[in-house]
This record gives structure tokens, C-alpha cells and sequence, in this order.
């Protein structure tokens, strides 16, 4: 019995700590939906490109997920990879959201009803302070008018606590918890002294004697403390850390025992200030993600890496950006005789889909400057696959300007994207906007957008869910090709 009794034991001294958070999702708009939950890494938001802690849950109308935490944190929730927002959780606690999804202007657009544990808090935390850059037009207006940066950081100052003391009042009332109640108090202040810092070098005093730039340090030091940046509990929110990263990379490029020029340059200098325990996870999982979006970037022309692998150069995760590398690469190559670039001017898309074989069509609208395009390009080798399966035609329609036509086909062929590909002019863009937004007056075409074309019967279904959306988007193809 004695192995037994140990096995218990410790099975018993794992849990200790942990406790259980419920979350119900109901949905109304779509009747298959996908939820994607990001949840930090021991406890702690160490990258807010990658983690290795996402879930991923697809179903109908509702949906039910359960975690285990052993401290109060923030999680970020992803709806169909169309919307979604950052959350704090507790122990405990059980929460439902109600997510609607409605097309307005031939857009996905949601909306949420957050209930149960600490709702309220919830509910201002998403209408209030989310996302955080509804707050920061106040900071660029006091940067101009203000004549010195005393005066501006005294508005600033006023200004945050007259937003963030909506926290105070929350807690006398009993309508939040103590550790709710710390984390969004922590997040939200961090996040508007991070803006309120930015700013502070707009202010035009016309001095530039050393005694104005002694007092610009000075209150930029002040401001770092009063938004605490040196606060742990910033590591536990996806906003706040912002705060919290500045404040290392800044105290990073002055300290004097780091000799690096290259660590004092980078744009991920901070991590080299995080706890021993996960500074080579946070930084490496942060690489990571580039990678997957970059795959064919040569290792030798990216700094970032060069710096990570000087200080851990037998580290795993430059082994699984070589695989990620690898692996994509390979797969495109594989398909790179489908890679099909049309560099005619056509006059619509009438006559760009008269030259094309096939009836159906799946368009992806995108740019070579669009981040948010490029994202999805690591999941075209499962779309591409679907796609085939069931005879539809991959079609790229780029938006970028005709002087980058070189830049637009090198980038097509150097990441080897198979699909049938074209520059659009700007009266083909019209016709675009005119399908995806019924009323179209001021205005523009916001991209990603993925539309599917039925060249039989002249119909196109705009808006469809993204490719990283996976078996959603597959679901949506699938009901329109279904109904013809």
C-alpha cells in the first residue's frame, strides 16, 4: 500500500492551489462557431504573439470550456478569429457570454453580454477600457497644448485616475473581487501612463537646455512609477504588460554593466530582464510566432534571432523555428508550379473571371503591407487542400499600389503562394466595396476580406470567416455549395 499512499500523495500535492473557472458561450448569428482560448504561461502573459497554452473549442450554439488556474489572471478569448477580447478570471469563478454576431455594412461585427461572477466589472472593464485605444486621444490633445511637461503630466495624471477610479468604487460597492479588482486596476492604469509616456515627447516647450531635458526625464520617471511598472502583476495581463516592457527596455538601453550594442537595439530587449524560469520560453515562443508568419525570412538577415541564439544557443525553440521553416517551405515548394501570377490590367472583375476555367471561386482580398493578411498565410496548406477537394479555385486579389507591382510579385514568389494571383486597380476595388457593403458611401476596403464567387449564376457570398477560422470557414463553403 505504501506506493500507493505516495502516488496519492503527490497526485494531491500537484492540484494544491488549483482551482477551476467555468465558462459558458452562447451564440446567436452563426450555428457553428469556434473559440479560441489563450492562457498564459505558469500563470504569466510572457509573449502576446504566442503562448503554448491556446485552446481551441468547435461547436454549435453553445459552448462549454473549463480551466484550471492557480493564481487570478488574464485570458484572451478569440470568437471564429473574427473578434474577440482579453478577460480577467479568477478562482471559481463562472461566467457566461452571450456572443451575437450580425453583419453591419456587409461586416462581421459582435457584440457580448458578460454574466455571472464579477459581471459588472466585466462590463466595464470590455465598454470602458477596451479596446484601450479609445482612451488615448485625451494624451495627443494635452501634448499640444500643454507649455511644459509638469503641466502635462499633471493633466495626464488627472485624467487616469478620473478613469481608473471607477475601480475604487466598484470594490466599496462589492461588485468586484479583490483579485479581479487588482488586475484590472493594474492593467488599465499601466496601459494609459504607457500612452501617456509616448506622448510626453509631443510636448513643445521651445526649451532645449539641459535643465528642460533633466525635467523630461524626470517626470517620465515619475510616470513609470506612478502606473507602477514594476508591478509582477503587469505579467499577468495582455495590456498592462506594455507598461511593464518599456520600462525594462528602457532601463536596459541606459545600464551601463550591458555592453551588447545588438541587445540594446533589439525590439525584444526586455526579455533579457524577465525571471531565469521563463525568460528563454517567453522570448523563444515570441520568435516563434514571427517565423510561422515569415517562414521564408532568412535566419541570417533577422537580428532578433541572432541576439536570442547568442544567449541560448542550444535552446529548443531555434531547433523549432529551422522545423518551422522547414516544414512550410517544403510544403509550398510542393505546390510551387500552382503559384500563378496575372499581371495584366483588367478592366473589372467580369473580365478577370471570363479568362478563368471553373465555377467556383474563393477570393482572398490582401496586401503586401497588411499584417493581418499575412497571418493567415500559415494556414493556406489545409485550405488549399479543402479547396481541391472540392473544386474551387484559389484566387489572390492584392490591393497594393501598381508602382509595388515588383515588390508584390517578388513577395508572391518568394513565399510560394499557389493560387492564382493579380494586382486590382482601384475601379475593380470599387466594384469590390460595392459587393461587400451595400452602402458603400465613405466607406473603404478593410482587408483581410474573403469572399466566394459562383461564376454560373453571377452570386457572390461576401464576408466569410477567416482561414485560420479552419472548420468554420469549411462549414460556410460547404452551405453554399450545398445550395447550388
Amino acid at each position: 500500500m505504501k506506493p500507493f499512499i505516495g502516488i496519492l500523495i503527490l497526485l494531491i500535492a500537484g492540484n494544491v492551489g488549483f482551482s477551476t473557472v467555468k465558462i459558458k458561450f452562447k451564440f446567436r448569428g452563426l450555428d457553428r462557431n469556434s473559440i479560441l482560448i489563450t492562457r498564459p504561461i505558469q500563470g504569466k502573459v510572457l509573449s502576446l504573439f504566442a503562448t503554448e497554452s491556446d485552446d481551441l473549442i468547435i461547436g454549435g450554439g453553445v459552448l462549454d470550456y473549463t480551466m484550471q488556474i492557480n493564481e487570478s489572471t488574464f485570458i484572451n478569448i478569440r470568437i471564429n478569429n473574427e473578434d474577440g477580447f482579453p478577460i480577467a478570471v479568477s478562482k471559481e469563478d463562472s461566467i457566461s457570454i452571450l456572443v451575437t454576431r450580425e453583419l453591419k455594412n456587409g461586416r462581421p461585427s459582435y457584440s457580448f453580454k458578460i454574466e455571472g461572477s464579477n459581471e459588472i466589472a466585466h462590463e466595464i472593464y470590455f465598454n470602458k477600457f477596451y479596446p484601450a485605444g479609445k482612451n488615448f486621444g485625451f494624451f495627443e490633445s494635452i501634448s499640444k497644448s500643454s507649455k511644459d511637461v509638469t503641466s502635462y503630466y499633471k493633466k495626464a495624471k488627472s485624467y487616469i485616475d478620473s478613469l481608473t477610479s471607477i475601480w475604487d468604487s466598484l470594490k466599496v460597492q462589492g461588485y468586484i473581487s479583490n483579485d479581479i479588482y487588482n488586475l484590472y486596476l493594474a492593467d488599465t492604469r499601466a496601459v494609459l501612463y504607457n500612452e501617456a509616456i509616448k506622448k510626453l515627447s509631443k510636448v513643445n516647450t521651445g526649451d532645449r537646455s539641459y535643465q528642460s531635458y533633466s525635467d523630461w526625464l524626470n517626470i517620465k520617471k515619475v510616470m513609470y512609477f506612478q502606473g507602477n511598472a514594476v508591478d509582477p502583476i503587469l505579467l499577468r495581463t495582455y495590456t498592462g504588460s506594455f507598461l511593464y516592457q518599456a520600462y525594462l527596455q528602457n532601463i536596459l538601453r541606459d545600464d551601463p554593466s550591458i555592453s551588447d550594442t545588438l541587445l540594446k537595439e533589439s525590439e525584444m530587449s526586455y526579455y533579457y530582464y524577465y525571471n531565469k524560469d521563463y525568460r528563454e520560453q517567453a522570448w523563444g515562443t515570441h520568435l516563434l510566432a514571427i517565423r510561422k508568419l515569415f517562414p521564408t525570412l532568412e535566419m541570417t538577415d533577422y537580428k532578433e534571432i541572432q541576439i536570442f541564439k547568442k544567449y541560448f544557443p542550444n535552446s529548443i525553440y531555434l531547433k523549432k523555428i529551422e522545423r518551422i521553416t522547414d516544414s512550410m517551405i517544403n510544403a509550398r515548394k510542393e505546390r510551387q508550379r500552382d503559384v500563378q501570377i496575372d499581371a495584366k490590367n483588367y478592366k473589372d472583375l467580369n473580365s478577370i473571371f471570363s479568362n478563368l476555367d471553373g465555377r467556383y471561386f474563393f477570393i482572398d482580398l490582401w496586401a503586401t503591407w497588411c499584417v493581418p493578411c499575412l497571418q493567415e498565410f500559415q494556414y493556406s496548406e489545409q485550405l488549399n487542400i479543402f479547396l481541391k477537394k472540392n473544386n474551387v479555385s484559389l484566387i489572390f486579389m492584392s490591393i497594393d499600389q501598381e508602382k509595388d507591382h515588383v515588390k508584390w510579385e517578388n513577395f508572391v514568389r518568394k513565399n510560394i503562394m499557389p493560387g492564382q494571383h493579380f494586382i486590382v486597380s482601384e475601379k475593380i476595388q470599387d466594384e469590390l466595396l460595392k459587393i461587400l457593403v451595400s452602402n458603400n458611401a465613405g466607406t473603404s476596403l478593410f482587408i483581410p476580406r474573403y469572399l466566394f464567387y459562383d461564376k454560373d449564376n453571377h452570386k457572390y457570398y461576401p464576408d466569410l470567416p477567416r482561414p485560420s477560422s479552419g472548420i468554420i470557414l469549411e462549414h460556410e463553403i460547404e452551405k453554399i455549395l450545398n445550395s447550388n
